[in-house]
């Protein structure tokens, strides 16, 4: 007698999250072992993207149900239209997804997330590790959250907790979400119990090519001497595998400035600009013979590093006479220093070490599995 499949429900709604899942199904045999529905909100980093989109969308799940921008529910100051919306996309859930089947998100803190946790049994929440923040230096918002108790009260699900970092230039918002509901995975290959990991064996036969990740630096109100500093990077970089390798640019999600006509001068017109795929973790997924992987600090170089790629960064000679080394040093303490380029002499064809690991998901099986 056959056993009747769990149906997990991905909720999908930025890159990220797609890419995520993709790596799920791809590294695993979920495809088999479940029945795979999808959430999917179609915000605008998917804009002139979707037919990649929906390739990988077909490919992982059994269904797709489709949420477009405009009806998307969001904390909003437009109170009336998104409680409308919050409203339809209740019923859209009710519709097609049953309360027993298991959630598995990314996102706890928009309004969307909070309407998709309240309503299903069990939820699976993957997150990363983070370092202990001090507490004392947040305090409530309590103007976010006095509009997010009206929007929680209006459609009937538990309300969140959103703080905020104190004596902040920007609002850096912390939320804190406690649905009896959630179980909580960690993304990490060391934390226990309760941790999933990806491989990290990527095609160990090297291609020619050399990936660099843009970046908004002429967004940074950055002095001469730094801009310098950022051409001789560059320079570097061309003059080390010029000839040899073939040079991938991938661009920053927001980048609109005059940084890639910039590039293209240093590399003297020989960049080949990467549109076909989502993201920088998409192509290295499907490109996993890249060679080497290089930004100022982008967070794609990390990602690159954590799947096992050579990946480095220049921030900390390039920026080290800003006040923005701390901000990307919150991004990369807990990678190894050989990511690190520290001087504009270091050997850039120096390969950085990462573990080799292969995909483990007990944790997640076991939650998933749990009547």
């Amino acid at each position: 007698m056959s056993t009747k499949k769990q149906t997990l429900i991905f909720s999908i709604a930025h890159s990220y999250d797609l890419v995520f899942f993709y790596r799920l199904v791809m590294e695993s045999n979920y495809k088999e072992k479940y029945i795979i529905k999808i959430l999917f909100q179609e915000h605008k980093y998917f804009k002139g993207k979707m037919p990649i989109v929906n390739r990988i969308l077909l490919a992982i799940s059994d269904k797709v149900v489709y949420v477009k921008n405009d009806q998307i529910p969001r904390h909003s100051i437009n109170l009336v239209k998104h409680v409308f919306l919050a409203y339809k996309m209740k019923r859209l859930i009710r519709d097609n997804f049953n309360k027993k089947d298991r959630l598995l998100i990314l996102d706890k803190s928009s309004y969307s997330s909070n309407i998709l946790l309240s309503y299903f049994n069990r939820s699976v929440l993957f997150q990363f590790p983070e370092n202990n923040k001090d507490s004392s230096s947040y305090e409530l918002y309590i103007l976010k959250n006095l509009l997010i108790y009206v929007y929680h009260a209006v459609i009937n699900i538990p309300k969140i907790k959103v703080l905020k970092l104190i004596n902040s230039k920007k609002i850096v918002e912390e939320f804190i979400v406690d649905f009896k509901n959630i179980d909580r995975v960690f993304i990490a290959s060391d934390k226990g119990s309760r941790s999933i990991n990806f491989s990290t064996q990527v095609n160990a036969s090297k291609s020619n090519k050399v990936v660099i990740f843009g970046s908004r630096y002429n967004q940074w109100n950055l002095k001469s001497s730094t801009l310098t500093k950022i051409n001789t990077y560059y320079e570097n970089i061309y003059h080390t595998f010029k000839d040899k390798y073939l040079f991938v640019y991938i661009k920053h999600p927001l980048e609109q400035g005059s940084e890639l006509k910039e590039m293209q001068e240093v590399f003297h017109n020989s960049l080949f600009l990467e549109t076909s795929c989502i993201n920088s973790e998409h192509y290295l997924i499907e490109n996993q013979d890249v060679a080497f992987c290089f930004s100022i600090g982008s967070t794609s170089s990390k990602s690159a590093y954590q799947m096992g790629f050579n990946s480095k960064v220049g921030y900390k000679w390039i920026l080290s006479d800003t006040n923005m080394i701390p901000a990307f040093d919150n991004i990369f303490d807990d990678i190894a220093d050989d990511i690190h380029i520290q001087t504009p002499s270091d050997d850039l064809s120096k390969t950085t070490f990462v573990s080799q690991q292969s995909t483990k998901l007990d944790a997640l099986d076991e939650i998933i599995n749990i009547r």
